[in-house]
């Protein structure tokens, strides 16, 4: 009874502490992984690039006018549009993709394997940023406070920095955030 009894209490504190690893590496509204998921996952990536001598491509995604959404609908319609942007952004990448809410109305995915030839590797990573923004422009089904269903159809700036085995995770995604920009 006494051994069953210790089983139960590491049991439970090996969930709690596996539920603040999660939450550490989880976006709270979004589920998706966060800042510190990026880097902790970033020599990870690094390294399957070096392994694989294959492109790897870094999408780095900012919903346009969110502030403006937010400040006219208020932040519990502004959280509800990240949510549906999210699952949207979700269900237009493959599984293997690496998605992140890096902050606020921010989003990172990280897309590995691309082809070993640059020039291929870069037409791949434009592709999938073209489905992805196709994809993120279909309309957001949102309900108002008041229960009135409204669509907001989104639009999204997207920056994409295509990488090999050499780069450096916070230069690339540097790169892809300025890429954006422009």
């Amino acid at each position: 009874d006494h051994m069953t009894h210790l089983a139960t209490l590491a049991a439970e504190r090996h969930r709690r502490d596996e539920e603040r690893r999660r939450q550490a590496l989880e976006d709270a509204l979004t589920g998706l992984g966060n800042r510190h998921l990026l880097q902790s996952r970033g020599g990870e990536i690094v390294a399957e690039a070096q392994r694989s001598q294959a492109a790897h491509c870094l999408l780095f995604l900012d919903l346009d006018h969110f502030k403006l959404f937010n400040d006219n609908f208020g932040h519990l319609l502004g959280d509800k549009l990240l949510l549906q942007f999210s699952q949207n952004l979700r269900d237009c990448l493959p599984d293997a993709a690496l998605l992140a809410r890096f902050g606020g109305d921010e989003f990172v995915v990280v897309l590995g394997l691309l082809d070993r030839d640059r020039e291929e590797s870069v037409r791949q990573a434009a592709g999938v940023a073209a489905t992805t923004l196709e994809a993120l422009a279909r309309p957001c089904r949102l309900q108002a406070e008041d229960g009135q269903l409204f669509d907001h159809v989104c639009a999204a700036s997207i920056g994409v920095a295509v990488f090999a085995a050499d780069a450096r995770v916070d230069e690339v995604m540097r790169e892809a955030d300025q890429a954006m920009y422009r």
